[in-house]
């Protein structure tokens, strides 16, 4: 039912936030990354913005306001404009990291829909449908970044052994123990040999 999905959205929400909160200083870097590689790709898409909401958008960032980026992604990734997978992350990402996850899995999904052999907006996704308990549809997804991950970087990448603990953290989620662990071993091991 509808009200109960919302209120369990509200709910998970509610603990990200309080989550942000009991570490403000890791909360802050992140954010302050996450502001910076939305300017930048503000300024990749800058031909798809019209120029005052570029500006407008790009004077925020600076000020740590996402909103009117947020917008202009989101305005990219609805009205057909390419590219429309970037654009639909960039909007998911800001607005995760706002608590908004019902927007956020809205975009992470359509960055998917657009482009399916991207493995950071499969990771996203299926990560996002985790944090949202939705463990069933994210499996796949993060299973296909794993594949990705592995036939493009190898089984020896820092990228490839986070997919092996993605997809291992979403089967432990759902009880599927004896299939996770292997997968938290893998990566782990990876880990050490790599980094």
């Amino acid at each position: 039912d509808a009200e109960k999905e919302r209120r369990l959205r509200l709910k998970i929400e509610l603990e990200s936030t309080a989550a942000k909160l009991a570490d403000i200083e890791t909360s802050y870097a992140k954010t302050q990354t996450l502001l910076s590689e939305a300017n930048v790709t503000l300024n990749e898409l800058k031909d798809q913005i019209p120029s005052e909401l570029l500006k407008q958008a790009q004077k925020e960032l600076k000020k740590g306001e996402t909103k009117t980026a947020y917008d202009a992604f989101a305005r990219i990734a609805d009205d057909g404009s390419q590219p429309i997978a970037k654009a639909a992350y960039e909007a998911a990402r800001l607005a995760e990291d706002e608590v908004r996850y019902s927007d956020a899995d809205r975009y992470y999904t359509k960055a998917v829909l657009l482009d399916e052999n991207n493995p950071d907006y499969l990771d996203a996704a299926g990560g996002m449908a985790d944090t949202l308990g939705d463990y069933q549809r994210g499996e796949p997804l993060l299973k296909q970044a794993l594949t990705i991950r592995k036939r493009e970087l190898g089984d020896e990448h820092p990228s490839t052994a986070t997919s092996y603990n993605n997809v291992a953290y979403n089967l432990n989620a759902q009880g599927k123990y004896e299939e996770a662990e292997p997968l938290y071993r893998k990566g782990l091991a990876i880990r050490e040999r790599v980094l």
